[in-house]
């Protein structure tokens, strides 16, 4: 349960969500890099490029591609019972994103992860002599105001 809803967890899911934003001006078609890690039962590098695709007359839309990498340091993790590491976690994603100029607010994103790698588990009750298995993520997120 911790690592679904604990504090890292909540904390890397907001830094995330956030991420669109620069910190300084910047013009249609600019880019900006975002590094980030995600930390929770899984554990892997992102690195997200933005750019400006649109300005309209209420909002921003901004893109990002988004690259998630292994994260060197992943260990093995309680979860249900069992030690699990998440190993040589990769892929790819992207992110449209809608900002409304007078708040900065999203009012709608469109967020796409494919994810891979490989699962192991650790030899005990719920996993006799241990398991290790390749697993895949594919996650399309809408959000909406």
């Amino acid at each position: 349960m911790q690592q679904t809803f604990g504090e890292k967890t909540i904390k890397t899911n907001f830094q995330d969500a956030f991420a669109v934003f620069p910190g300084h001006s910047v013009a249609i078609g600019e880019t900006w890099q975002n590094n980030s890690s995600l930390e929770s039962i899984i554990s892997c590098n992102t690195v997200t490029t933005f750019s400006i695709k649109d300005v309209q007359a209420n909002s921003y839309l901004v893109a990002g591609d988004i690259t998630f990498t292994p994260n060197e340091k992943a260990g093995f993790k309680p979860f249900k019972g069992m030690m699990m590491l998440y190993d040589n976690i990769s892929g790819t994603g992207s992110n449209k994103i809608k900002l409304d100029k007078a708040t900065g607010w999203i009012t709608e994103a469109t967020i796409v992860k494919n994810m891979k790698g490989t699962v192991h588990i650790q030899d005990g009750p719920q996993a006799p002599g241990g398991l290790t298995f390749q697993m895949s993520i594919a996650a399309d997120l809408t959000v909406t105001n």
